[in-house]
């Protein structure tokens, strides 16, 4: 096991997490939650951007948004509606994450002001899907339209990236350690023992790069005659002792298991379900 830790934290720099598309499509999952609050909640009961009074889509993104890119996303909105003579509104959430996604507007945001005082993810993950399932319960809106479904399609998008960038970890964990030829620590690889050629394509034409764990290990141990335990690796990645990057932060540091871990119980939570120890 120290040799498996050893690779991941040598070599891991791939990282795609709130600086790519999940970025994009965790913002729709926040304004249809905006949305929803909105239609549906007094103004003295919101959660969800409580400053914002009453914001379209620019505004909500720009309000959001890290100061250091608030000027960015201003301009980004600002030549759209100058080329078409209207705001950026988008028509549904996967047109309005590659909107985003296409305009740099993925990095990290002020995630305080989308919840109040709160300052990481896994806890705006969890706020946000309270808040929508408190709507659910109370008001039992049609799942079926939005922002209701809006809400659970983003959710489901950000999910299956951040699924799938855990997936990246340790692809290239194992392929650092018995397919060194191979080794890429800032894109993904398609060639080799473990190939990262399991990718999802969402309807908007994204790319979600991905990796089918089951083959690599079927392809390593074949190869090298070695018998490879894929829950070690697990193990690893949830215990937070994944290098995240080519700095000193850790995948625990980052949150990244975390952040798995809430947005799937996030599903649970939208229709009003309270999960295990809260």
């Amino acid at each position: 096991m120290r040799t498996i830790l050893f690779y991941l934290v040598a070599f891991f720099a791939l990282r795609i997490s709130a600086f790519g598309l999940s970025g994009a499509y965790e913002r729709m999952w926040y304004w249809s939650a905006y949305q929803m609050e909105q239609q549906y909640v007094d103004a003295a009961n919101r959660k969800i951007a409580t400053s914002c009074k009453s914001c379209s889509f620019a505004q909500f993104v720009t309000w959001i948004a890290d100061a250091a890119d608030e000027d960015t996303a201003k301009s980004k909105f600002a030549a759209y509606k100058a080329q078409n003579g209207k705001d950026y509104v988008p028509a549904s959430v996967d047109e309005g994450a590659k909107w985003l996604d296409d305009n740099g507007i993925t990095k990290p945001m002020r995630l305080f002001r989308v919840i109040h005082n709160v300052y990481d993810v896994p806890n705006v993950f969890k706020e946000v899907s309270k808040a929508i399932g408190a709507i659910y319960k109370s008001k039992q809106p049609d799942p079926s339209h939005p922002p209701f479904s809006d809400a659970f399609l983003a959710r489901k998008r950000v999910d299956v990236i951040r699924t799938a960038e855990s997936h990246l970890t340790i692809s290239l964990a194992l392929r650092t350690q018995y397919d060194e030829a191979n080794v890429d620590g800032t894109k993904p690889v398609y060639q080799g023992l473990v190939r990262d050629d399991n990718s999802k394509i969402l309807p908007n034409g994204k790319v979600v790069p991905d990796c089918d764990l089951k083959s690599a290990i079927d392809a390593i141990q074949q190869e090298k005659k070695v018998t490879v335990s894929i829950n070690d690796y697990y193990k690893a990645y949830r215990a937070g002792t994944l290098k995240a990057s080519g700095s000193d932060a850790t995948s625990k540091d980052d949150n990244h298991a975390a952040n798995i871990q809430e947005v799937q119980r996030a599903k649970y939570r939208m229709l009003g379900g309270v999960c295990r120890n809260e």
